[in-house]
């Protein structure tokens, strides 16, 4: 999470990929940002899912703290492009949500109606 240097962490999409990173005010240098953690998270070509859905268009998390009835933290992340909306349900961290997408091979995505 984050604190008073850093952004916490973001997500961030590409064509097809899935990058996490972290803002830190120290790496800011006038008009100009050093970001030292920048990772890959999810590639959407490894699932075939994408070929027909299109580029990534939105993402939204929402962020579910650690309780006494539920033990984890976890993170719910919706990731849209024109033609599906993906859900993303795990934790603790980013990088343990994708990787059980990635070997599970799990992820289903969801028709948005054509032309909204």
């Amino acid at each position: 999470m984050a604190d008073k240097d850093t952004t916490g962490n973001i997500l961030i999409g590409s064509d097809s990929c899935l990058f996490e990173t972290k803002i830190n005010v120290k790496d800011i240098s006038g008009d100009k940002l050093n970001v030292r953690h920048f990772k890959a998270v999810y590639d959407f070509k490894d699932n075939e899912m994408l070929i027909s859905a299109g580029k990534i268009t939105g993402i939204e998390i929402e962020y579910f703290p650690q309780t006494k009835s539920n033990m984890i933290a976890h993170f719910l992340v919706m990731v849209t492009t024109p033609f599906r909306l993906f859900e993303f349900i795990g934790g603790p961290n980013f990088e343990e949500l994708f990787e059980n997408y990635k070997s599970a091979n799990i992820l289903i995505g969801k028709e948005l109606p054509y032309g909204m």
